[in-house]
């Protein structure tokens, strides 16, 4: 008996989002510029027809998950800014909530953290267009990184930039080893230590 229209719909988007949930995985283990599509079918496990009928290509397949982990962290970022002002707690409640998405047992919202601090980092997407639909959020941060430097008259605007940059790279080189070697970590992080290291004056 042939399938209905809804059963053949199921099976595409069920497909379509095994795909999606494999890829993010090679994406971040052998890197973006590194993947092949070939490599892509072999680990998702299937034929080089069926990639291509979901996604035209790398880069149409990268820009998908580009969408959905902006739409994920900025989400979550959005809901921070809502329930902190515009000064040193909404970073520190910023800095915990990448925290634990690194040690939460989703580990599709680690894989997006470390994909977003990628975007963030080298240019994968200009700051221009990663806040392009969501300049509440942008200019959000800009008053509060402005509050961080008037209550901090020592550091200047250009150490604090720096600071943040280095955080990053903090943030994405954890999250790569949480998701290649899981067990190195035997219990999770400090937030606060975190905090204190990148954005503490003393």
């Amino acid at each position: 008996m042939p399938r209905t229209y809804k059963q053949n719909k199921e099976l595409k988007d069920l497909r379509r989002k095994e795909i999606l949930e494999k890829s993010l995985i090679i994406f971040s283990n052998v890197g973006i510029k590194g993947v092949t599509m070939d490599q892509i079918a072999k680990f998702v496990g299937c034929s080089h027809g069926l990639l291509y009928h979901y996604f035209s290509n790398k880069e149409d397949l990268f820009n998908e998950h580009k969408k959905l982990c902006q739409s994920l962290i900025e989400g979550k970022i959005t809901e921070c800014t809502l329930l902190y002002n515009k000064d040193e707690s909404l970073l520190k409640a910023v800095n915990e909530l990448f925290i634990n998405l690194i040690f939460s047992d989703n580990k599709t919202d680690c894989y997006y953290l470390y994909l977003y601090t990628l975007v963030c980092l080298y240019g994968l997407t200009s700051s221009k267009q990663l806040f392009a639909q969501n300049k509440e959020l942008e200019n959000h941060f800009k008053d509060t990184f402005k509050a961080f430097l008037i209550n901090h008259p020592t550091l200047t605007k250009a150490q604090l930039k720096e600071r943040v940059k280095c955080y990053f790279i903090f943030i994405s080189g954890l999250a790569t080893n949480y998701i290649k070697y899981p067990g190195l970590f035997v219990k999770k992080i400090d937030h606060r230590i975190i905090y204190n290291t990148f954005f503490s004056i003393e």
